[in-house]
This record gives C-alpha cells, sequence and structure tokens, in this order.
C-alpha cells in the first residue's frame, strides 16, 4: 500500500523530506544515470522550486509562422502541436521543452 493517496500528499512529502543529492544517490543506485537536467537550465531565483510529473516536448527552430506546400502537415499549423500540449497540461505537471535553440525558453506550470 502507498503511503500516500494523492500526487498533492507525494509532492508535498518529496518536498518535505527529500532534496536533490538524496535524489541523485538514488537514482545513480539503480542505474537511472542520465535523468538529470543539464545545469543550464535553473530557476529564477534561489528560492524557487518546481516538482511534478514531467510532460517532456520536443520542439526544433521555425522561422516562418507556417510554410504551405511542406511534406510535413505540422508546418502548415502556426505553433506546430506546442498549444494542444500546453492545452493538454494537467495539474502537477510540468512542461519541459527541449530541441530547440537556447535562444528562448518555455515552461508552464
Amino acid at each position: 500500500m502507498r503511503p500516500w493517496k494523492s500526487d498533492e500528499e507525494l509532492f508535498a512529502a518529496a518536498e518535505r523530506e527529500l532534496f536533490t543529492c538524496v535524489v541523485g544517490d538514488v537514482m545513480d543506485k539503480i542505474r537511472l544515470t542520465h535523468q538529470y537536467l543539464p545545469p543550464a537550465i535553473r530557476p529564477l531565483r534561489e528560492d524557487m522550486m518546481l516538482l511534478g510529473r514531467a510532460m517532456p516536448v520536443l520542439s526544433g527552430d521555425v522561422f516562418e509562422e507556417s510554410v504551405e506546400g511542406s511534406a510535413n502537415a505540422l508546418s502548415a499549423k502556426p505553433f506546430g502541436l506546442m498549444l494542444e500540449a500546453l492545452d493538454d497540461l494537467r495539474h502537477n505537471e510540468i512542461y519541459v521543452n527541449t530541441g530547440s535553440s537556447p535562444r528562448n525558453a518555455m515552461w508552464e506550470r
């Protein structure tokens, strides 16, 4: 039986009881050694923290709002699937976007 009844209880316990080094040590022990975000991804302030389930999204640089006649059907759609992904975001999910150039950053809570 789980010691928590909801995601809210799970995340509250994690926030209260865990810290990065402990999580890192446990992940290393179970051979999850490539699941960390790169060090360049940091909070805006030292007192900020996000805790939740990741919604990873792969994006790419686009230089026109839409491209008609492309073999890729998403090219004709402004913003591709980004807005659908944001609309699909659930409570306690964190939108993690990667793949495009580091000139921009997108996150949603």
